[in-house]
């Protein structure tokens, strides 16, 4: 399959900066359109079968990079712009290039081409070429330099018809065929890489939607595992509440018993500290008994038994003071 054509802009030739508008005519509104075109220059000296480039040298006017196509050149009174182009082994010069016309491995000069025509291996000038027509011609002028070519006598056909000098039917043209088919082939080659473009592009596609929903089956996974866990966590902090609650309420149980038992325990000890004290009262009271039954029999007493008597009672009401019995009692 024939390779497709291509710009060799950035390789031999670039944009210098320079611009200007053109106005065309307008099928839509019928009036004229702007349209702006840049110009080019050679920035790596090349050659083809018609013209001979050298580095720095102006170029003409282009609208767009696929105008001009492999190493074809035009001068810079030049201009190819809309669907246009000029192609390989091509060059221009003082030509207008425009609509869908194209141009192979020709040379013109002072013409203009336009519509659908095709111009291939054409060496001519003066002239103005429209619609659908296809002029071929296989001589080229020995000649390789741009300088101004005055019009040489040849021989050009339109639809098959000679044009300069004479009315005779053309030749039979040979290799024109294969030319057309090799254009055939490009245009295939074109809808054939437009096609895996396209193929290549919904895979993309494809692919980062399949992403997209890994990452979405991802991000609902690990939300249900953050869910899950929170449940958990949840779980687990409801049952250590429950447990500081059980802990809390047997620690007010032990208290409260606690609490009971000090109290039963101190209202023992007061019992049998009151029933120590009525046991040494009553002891007091049969000593004072008898020391009184003593007295009343002898006429005497003993001053230190009375004084310890009484000694013995100031330090009982005095303990019982102190365990707060008395006044319960």
């Amino acid at each position: 399959m024939a390779k497709m054509q291509k710009s060799n802009r950035g390789i031999t030739w670039d944009y210098t900066g320079e611009t200007k508008i053109v106005s065309i005519p307008c099928k839509i509104t019928g009036g004229l359109a702007k349209i702006r075109l840049r110009q080019i220059h050679c920035i790596k000296s090349f050659e083809n079968k018609n013209v001979i480039v050298k580095t720095g040298e102006m170029g003409g006017w282009i609208q767009i990079d696929a105008n001009l196509r492999y190493n074809a050149w035009l001068d810079s009174d030049s201009m190819v712009y809309g669907c246009a182009f000029i192609a390989k082994n091509t060059s221009i010069i003082n030509t207008t290039v425009d609509n869908s016309a194209a141009v192979h491995e020709s040379e013109i000069w002072d013409s203009k081409i336009t519509g659908n025509a095709s111009v291939i291996n054409t060496a001519g000038g003066n002239c103005e070429i429209g619609g659908n027509d296809k002029w071929i011609q296989y001589k080229f002028l020995p000649d390789k330099t741009m300088q101004s070519k005055k019009p040489v006598e040849l021989t050009i056909y339109k639809n098959g018809v000679r044009q300069l000098n004479d009315n005779t039917p053309a030749p039979e043209i040979i290799g024109c065929e294969g030319l057309i088919e090799r254009q055939e082939a490009e245009i295939r080659e074109l809808k054939a890489e437009n096609a895996r473009i396209k193929e290549t592009m919904d895979r993309r596609t494809e692919i980062s939607n399949r992403i997209s929903r890994l990452h979405d089956t991802n991000r609902i996974d690990r939300n249900a595992e953050i869910v899950a866990n929170n449940k958990k966590f949840e779980a687990e902090l409801s049952a250590k509440d429950e447990e500081i609650a059980n802990i809390r309420e047997g620690a007010k149980m032990h208290i409260k018993m606690t609490e009971i038992n000090c109290e039963q325990a101190i209202q023992k000890l007061k019992e049998d500290i009151f029933r120590g004290v009525r046991f040494e009262l009553d002891i007091a009271k049969e000593i004072r008994d008898e020391l009184r039954e003593t007295k009343r029999l002898t006429g005497e007493h003993d001053p230190d038994d009375v004084i310890g008597f009484k000694g013995s009672l100031v330090r009982i009401f005095a303990a019982l003071k102190a365990n707060g019995i008395i006044g319960q009692y």
